[in-house]
């Protein structure tokens, strides 16, 4: 716990490993034109994807939620949903830190890197909950990573996913099938860009490369997968002379409001003594957010 509570200090690691991790963008054997079906007999569930880096994962202090919740959402929070289930991987081997895995369990507090910890699957689920819908999220998040963690230049020169996260989508739709379910991806939720925004050619590149996932998932998984993305704020209290702006500027450009969306991450507050992740009122606030907008758009 204390190793992933530190995040912002393990953070400046990425000082030293910036040439690698910038130029990490490797060219991968993947290909643009390959397309998945994993409809099945079993029972219909709708699938929301969430993805990024330690925002997503979860940085926010489960028994803190108790301050800003009633004692019955706290105690269904915890003990979880038994109509929202959840397949994940938190992966943090770019930073030497643990990684975690679930595999199809009801979404629940402590479901980051450490269990002390939750990420937004808990807000979209008390969303969904409230709504009486079932779905199943798949996530997938690596903590401090660029982009370049997620998607990889192929051999033609067009923008894939990385081979890491298309494999674990994979798994997860065929687990999905397994238990006897036949899933269709209805979103993809999207917390990332901070790590990019920290230097100006990564920054400048997020657009090719945002454009490039969303193009490749809808390629791969379903034309009708709504991409739904979230700002990144307050960056400039970690890193003075950041560049968010170029990072929000891509983003806003790529949501065009017919599939591809942005909440509104406005009001979301960081942690007073970590200014890289949310608290967890705001951590449970993104989450309802990333819900709220798939409910709107997708149903």
């Amino acid at each position: 716990m204390k190793r992933f509570s530190k995040m912002f200090e393990m953070f400046i690691i990425f000082v030293g490993l910036v040439v690698i991790l910038s130029c990490s963008n490797q060219v991968q054997d993947l290909s643009s034109n390959i397309t998945y079906d994993f409809s099945s007999d079993g029972e219909p569930i709708d699938v929301i994807i969430l993805a990024g880096q330690s925002n997503a994962t979860g940085c926010a202090l489960c028994e803190e939620l108790r301050e800003y919740v009633t004692p019955k959402d706290f105690e269904l929070l915890t003990n979880g949903f038994a109509n929202q289930k959840i397949i994940w991987f938190n992966d943090g081997s770019d930073f030497d830190m643990d990684s975690s895995r679930g595999s199809f369990s009801n979404v629940q507090l402590g479901q980051s890197i450490v269990k002390e910890y939750f990420g937004p699957e808990v807000g979209i689920s008390y969303v969904f909950n409230q709504a009486g819908k079932k779905i199943i999220i798949v996530k997938y998040t690596s903590p401090g990573s660029f982009i370049t963690r997620f998607v990889s230049v192929s051999n033609d020169s067009s923008v894939v996913l990385n081979q890491t996260l298309e494999e674990f989508l994979i798994q997860s739709l065929q687990e999905l099938v397994n238990e006897g379910y036949s899933p269709t991806i209805k979103a993809f939720c999207w917390m990332q860009g901070e790590a990019d925004s920290s230097w100006r050619n990564t920054a400048e590149r997020y657009l090719k490369l945002e454009k490039g996932l969303i193009t490749d998932v809808r390629r791969k998984f379903s034309k009708d997968i709504v991409f739904i993305d979230a700002k990144i704020t307050d960056w400039n209290l970690v890193t003075p002379f950041c560049f968010q702006n170029i990072v929000n500027e891509a983003k806003i450009n790529l949501s065009d409001g017919v599939q591809n969306y942005m909440i509104n991450s406005d009001n979301l507050s960081k942690k007073e003594d970590d200014l890289a992740h949310y608290d967890s009122r705001s951590q449970f606030e993104l989450g309802k957010r990333f819900g709220e907008m798939i409910l709107n758009k997708c149903y």
